[in-house]
């Protein structure tokens, strides 16, 4: 079974704290689905961090839909479609 990790961010720090987590858990099959509005700022620190790890789905939140009411749930609902875990 594969699970999805999703982490919806725009704040400067943690993703190597959120990483080191993610890398030391006992069960290995996983991805995260990390979706980040800071993304051009920091694509090459989460490479680093994460050292090119397959599990890893880094990318740029798009644009807010009009009709999302609140970005946060657009994001979610973005890095939910790119999940390709039986749980999220």
């Amino acid at each position: 079974m594969r699970i999805s990790v999703i982490t919806v961010t725009c704040r400067a720090g943690g993703i190597d704290i959120a990483w080191t987590s993610l890398r030391r858990q006992g069960f290995r099959d996983f991805e995260w689905i990390l979706s980040d509005t800071l993304y051009e700022e920091r694509k090459e620190a989460v490479g680093h961090y994460t050292k090119g790890d397959r599990r890893v789905n880094h990318f740029c939140q798009g644009r807010k839909d009009i009709s999302a009411k609140t970005w946060l749930n657009h994001a979610e609902n973005e890095a939910i479609k790119k999940a390709s875990g039986e749980l999220i």
